[in-house]
């Protein structure tokens, strides 16, 4: 296995060559504090032992700070007025002492080997974005994320020369919790937009994606909770999704008209993506009862599209917005749906 910088001897105690850690671990937290221990004690369980820990709690009103009192010796704990995910993340970056940032939800967890296969990987192949599988943990049992090539696999990694190729509904689970990303290559593409309440993680990736080419380790390193009675800094109301679909349209067309000119292979993962985006977001209109936006944004989904269930869902919505608003209004409460 390929060396890579540490500042842990044989014993794995830390021996002191480097005043700061080389790895910046970010935790936001917002009134989750039945979680967030479970994600810090995940952290402290890593092989690979030459971070820090960084929790930024948004505001919390419950009993986070009383609940994080006897890890105060391991953690930097530092309070904000409540102003957002983003804001939270974006503090923790500005605050990190390392080199590399990894980000973890404060109600997630990550696996003991994370950090060591990711750091391996990194250095070994010089790349200054890695990305893990993950699974869901729905409160009774652990579910697979993407049934495809990217199934997990102990062993296997690879090196993505062009991560837009890769953006297809089909494609690996690139996704923020899972990231290990070198803080200049942060600091480069601007961090999180604060303005924006949900969806500037996938602006963030794909930004990324275009300075850089990922290293995605195949085996599960990271179980993101999605049980119903989450809550805190993501809400999967309705409300939120209608207002999700319209940033990730605005996102994926920004980064359509900014690629097109380079990659074939780029923009036919960013088409896929986009029809289906834009498939959902006529689905939102058929329920709402404004069948011209549906016929119009089915129309144009119809047109960025690649894969035959965003064809036929839009070709459905097309020709016949009221029955699909019917067949889709029934289906509508389950809240993983994007």
């Amino acid at each position: 296995m390929t060396e890579y910088p540490s500042n842990i001897n044989d014993t794995g105690d830390l021996n002191g060559q480097r005043e700061s850690p080389l790895v910046s671990v970010i935790i936001p937290t917002y009134n989750r504090a039945e979680y967030v221990t479970l994600a810090i004690d995940s952290v402290l369980a890593q092989t690979y032992t030459d971070y820090e820990i960084i929790v930024v709690d948004d505001g919390s009103t419950d009993n986070t700070r009383e609940v994080l009192a006897s890890y105060m010796h391991r953690i930097k704990y530092i309070y904000q007025d409540n102003a957002g995910a983003y804001s939270a993340r974006n503090l923790g970056i500005r605050e990190a002492k390392g080199e590399w940032i990894a980000l973890l939800d404060s109600d997630d967890r990550w696996l003991s080997e994370k950090l060591a296969r990711q750091m391996e990987c990194v250095y070994r192949t010089g790349i200054k974005a890695c990305f893990t599988n993950s699974e869901f943990f729905d409160g009774e049992k652990l579910v697979e994320r993407y049934p495809t090539k990217y199934k997990k696999t102990v062993n296997k990694e690879e090196v993505i020369t062009d991560p837009f190729a890769l953006f297809t509904i089909d494609g690996p689970p690139l996704t923020i919790v899972t990231m290990l990303a070198a803080k200049d290559l942060l600091e480069k593409v601007g961090r999180f937009d604060e303005k924006l309440r949900i969806g500037d993680d996938t602006r963030l990736i794909f930004s990324l994606a275009l300075e850089t080419p990922f290293v995605f380790i195949y085996s599960v390193q990271v179980i993101i909770n999605c049980t119903k009675a989450r809550g805190g800094l993501v809400n999967n109301s309705l409300r939120t999704i209608r207002e999700r679909i319209p940033i990730q349209i605005s996102i994926l067309s920004e980064t359509y008209f900014h690629k097109r000119q380079k990659s074939q292979a780029a923009i036919a993962g960013i088409r896929h993506r986009l029809g289906y985006a834009l498939s959902r977001r006529a689905e939102i209109a058929c329920i709402d009862k404004q069948y011209g936006n549906a016929k119009r944004f089915a129309k144009d989904a119809l047109y960025f599209g690649n894969d035959l269930k965003t064809y036929m869902r839009s070709l459905a919505i097309w020709l016949w917005p009221q029955f699909a608003a019917y067949i889709y209004k029934s289906r509508w409460n389950r809240a993983d749906r994007f």
